[in-house]
Formats: structure tokens, C-alpha cells, sequence
């Protein structure tokens, strides 16, 4: 099987780990090299995704410290605004 591959005219130019190929005619021999464009990509540099988890929560937290206090104060603001709405249609449709 090796000596196969290797004698074959399209997995001898492999590179890398993965390529594209392309026929440039519609009627490409599978024997001729030439009826083919390979396009060799080359593997990205691994990056490590962080999930959110309360560690990462508890870092920016104490990084931005001075956001916590407002945010809280405009929470409760509309934790306010949607509970006298709520409120407020629960008793239009008692009444009526």
C-alpha cells in the first residue's frame, strides 16, 4: 500500500495535513498530475477557549469593582419598573 501511494503522481506532492484539489478540466485523467491544482493548507495555531465558569466571573468582578455598585442600582430600577407594571395590570383586570 505505501509503495502504491508513494507511486502515485497526486499523494506524492502531499504536504501538511490537509490539501484541496481541484480538477482544471471538466474531463481530468485520474493519471495525469498536471489536470489537478492541490492547495496545501497549513494548521492554525491552537487557541484555548475558556468557558464561563465562576472562576472567570469572580476575576472580572474584582478587576472592575467600580461597575458592581451601579449595576446593581440600575437592576433594581427596572427589577422595580417591571414589578409596578405586573402590578398595575393585575389590578386593571381585577377591577374590571
Amino acid at each position: 500500500m505505501r509503495q502504491l501511494i508513494s507511486d502515485d503522481p497526486l499523494f506524492s506532492q502531499l504536504q501538511g495535513d490537509t490539501v484541496l484539489i481541484s480538477a482544471n478540466r471538466p474531463d481530468a485523467s485520474p493519471y495525469e498530475p498536471g489536470d489537478y491544482n492541490l492547495e496545501f493548507l497549513q494548521q492554525a495555531p491552537v487557541r484555548q477557549q475558556r468557558g464561563l465558569d465562576r472562576w472567570n466571573i469572580l476575576r472580572f468582578v474584582r478587576s472592575n469593582w467600580y461597575v458592581l455598585a451601579p449595576a446593581i442600582v440600575i437592576a433594581a430600577i427596572v427589577l422595580y419598573g417591571v414589578s409596578q407594571l405586573l402590578l398595575k395590570r393585575l389590578t386593571s383586570q381585577q377591577s374590571s
